[in-house]
């Protein structure tokens, strides 16, 4: 069975299979998001700049669904709102 879990000092997302594990970084992740909201509806061009994501980027939680991982991010001391 899969595990995901938050590395509270780097902010990566660890994956787990038992016998081996993965880490992701939050700016890799962030930079291969496919969410509705970083691309225009029409070109599906990114809404940002690669150099507009903070690099205290961190993942705050991440649930694992059918299509995939989906990670919250969190950029330095900010809560989300």
């Amino acid at each position: 069975m899969a595990t995901l879990n938050i590395d509270a000092k780097s902010g990566e997302i660890v994956l787990g299979d038992g016998l081996r594990t993965q880490k992701l970084h939050p700016l890799w992740l962030r930079e291969r998001s496919l969410n509705a909201d970083v691309f225009d509806a029409i070109n599906h061009q990114r809404l940002y700049e690669h150099s507009d994501i903070p690099l205290d980027l961190s993942v705050l939680s991440a649930d694992m669904t059918e299509k995939g991982i989906l990670p919250h991010f969190l950029s330095g001391n900010k809560r989300p709102k």
